[in-house]
């Protein structure tokens, strides 16, 4: 990854399923069984355990860049391919948390910066 981004954290423990899971004309989080339900990740850094389901998480990463709901960037501690495959065709950061746990880290609404240059994530908390 090139250049820096940020944006809040927001939290999830869990695997996202972003086909039926998400809205991305709203960038909210629909799936009832999600801890996420009703939670907008638009321009956020989403840390997540991994996603999951179908090939349709690229389609829908696209839908919601193309309608600005996209995520600023994504943390996850499990890379699943779907996923690496939609960050990669919408120019989404995507980091994989290695060495350190994200979840133990960084808290919900953090702010959090991304350095690709440097390869550096700076924290600030509760400050986004």
């Amino acid at each position: 990854m090139t250049g820096q981004t940020q944006g809040k954290a927001v939290i999830a423990r869990e695997r996202i399923s972003f086909w039926g899971g998400f809205d991305p004309q709203t960038g909210r989080i629909v799936d009832p069984y999600s801890s996420l339900r009703g939670r907008d990740i638009s321009d956020c850094v989403l840390i997540l355990l991994s996603s999951k389901g179908s090939s349709g998480t690229s389609g829908m990463l696209s839908l919601a860049t193309r309608a600005g709901h996209a995520p600023a960037a994504m943390i996850q501690v499990e890379m699943d391919p779907v996923t690496v495959m939609g960050c990669l065709v919408n120019n989404i950061p995507l980091l994989q948390a290695s060495g350190f746990d994200p979840f133990e880290q960084i808290q919900d609404g953090d702010l959090v910066r991304i350095d690709g240059e440097n390869g550096t994530i700076t924290l600030t908390p509760g400050q986004a």
